[in-house]
């Protein structure tokens, strides 16, 4: 069935293991979404996060992108993507302007905008980094706080801050993913941090209120992304993922990689609960036996030490104290008791995140490991609402008579 392409968005989620490409459409409840059609494929030529391979990473997007459109009948021409990779980090700045005659214009709040930038990329140069995206967060002027996508305009005080997220990497792994999708004939049409793309797929509104990290766990990295009173506080990619796991199997119990994944899959857990004492598990070959209390315990003691190191993290970051609950996702919040031993290890409230906002069947889009794509499709829905927004504005102001828009220029021009 022939779709409307104007209301259609693509997202393209391209990571270590897998590539997946999704074709949506806003659904008919207000913020939600219908899946068209998407393509899941193995990815090659990534490497914890990173383009290491023009070639190889092509032909697996333009599988995923060949069996988004057998499955959805929509054209793919442009795409919303996701940047990672595990130089990423974070930098929460601020940019001010005086606001003349005690009230907010559009000229105070363009220039703390563009003082808040500058701000980020003096931050880039100190830190040797790359400025990816800045993500508005929001106004403070006098007491009042507000949060985007709303503005100040209008209310009184002298002294405007507009305060930004900040996110940092490597330009060049950006720059590759830009030819990847170039070569496999793509127009990006936006893109999003891996962590706030994740984020923004599983999280309540009440989660972002009350202080949340969401650790998306993947195959090679790990996104974390910490939220405080509506606002992103800090975002950042640890260079290791599930497939430590894995490792850790493979040499224990002394097999494969293959073996090791697919015995972590089937029976892999994070506790000794439901665990039988001495049971055995056979990997490929049935003729070989390995405890599962083993497996249980080669598993629990990396995923332990994981949580720890998240914890020293945001520690470090100054953020820990402000989380309250941990959201889990990406494909390792699969593994059995991973949420059981996170709370044990963390003393924090933790659940696993699924995708939310999907409207209609769409089992395979709502796991774990879907949450960056349904995360980038969201973003694409809430930037299409806020051109929308920003183009009726326009239209308003136009249609002021000349006499008032030479007083507003008089007024509100730079000072």
């Amino acid at each position: 069935m022939a779709q409307d392409t104007d209301e259609v968005v693509v997202a393209l989620d391209v990571g270590s293991q897998k590539v997946l490409c999704v074709v949506a459409k806003p659904g008919e409840a207000p913020g939600t979404c219908q899946v068209l059609g998407f393509g899941h494929v193995a990815s090659d030529g990534i490497v914890e996060g990173t383009v290491v391979s023009i070639e190889a990473a092509v032909r697996s997007v333009r599988h995923a992108v060949s069996e988004a459109f057998y499955t959805s009948g929509v054209p793919i021409s442009q795409v919303w993507a996701a940047i990672g990779g595990k130089s990423m980090t974070s930098a929460s700045c601020e940019g001010t302007a005086v606001v003349r005659g005690n009230e907010v214009h559009d000229a105070e709040v363009t220039i703390a905008r563009q003082n808040a930038r500058d701000h980020a990329e003096a931050t880039a140069q100190t830190n040797g980094r790359d400025l990816i995206k800045l993500i508005p967060q929001g106004f403070e002027i006098g007491d009042a706080v507000v949060l985007e996508p709303n503005t100040p305009e209008g209310l009184a005080g002298s002294r405007l801050v507009c305060r930004v997220h900040a996110v940092y990497g490597s330009a060049l792994n950006a720059e590759n993913l830009k030819r990847c999708l170039a070569r496999s004939e793509l127009e990006l049409v936006g893109y999003e941090p891996h962590p706030w793309a994740a984020a923004k797929a599983v999280l309540t509104p009440s989660e972002m209120i009350c202080g949340t990290a969401v650790i998306d766990i993947g195959a090679q990295t790990t996104s974390i992304a910490v939220f405080s009173g509506k606002m992103l506080r800090h975002t950042e990619v640890c260079k290791w993922g599930s497939e430590r796991l894995t490792m850790d199997l493979s040499q224990v119990l002394g097999i494969s990689l293959e073996e090791a994944e697919e015995l972590k899959v089937r029976v892999g857990r994070c506790s000794l609960k439901e665990v039988i004492p001495g049971e055995m598990v056979q990997a490929k070959d049935p003729s070989v036996s390995y405890s599962r209390e083993l497996v249980a315990k080669t598993l629990a003691a990396r995923v332990r030490e994981f949580f720890r190191l998240y914890e020293e993290h945001l520690r470090t970051a100054g953020v820990w104290d402000e989380v309250g609950a941990i959201v889990l996702t990406g494909g390792g919040a699969h593994l059995q008791d991973i949420d059981v031993l996170a709370r044990e290890t963390t003393g924090k409230s933790v659940r696993i995140g699924y995708p939310r906002w999907i409207e209609g069947d769409a089992p395979m889009l709502c796991r774990p490991e879907a949450s960056v794509a349904m995360g980038l499709v969201r973003c694409a829905f809430e930037g299409a609402d806020a051109e929308e927004e920003k183009r009726r504005t326009h239209v308003r102001r136009r249609r002021l008579p000349q006499f008032m828009n030479r007083v507003i220029t008089f007024f509100v021009g730079d000072y």
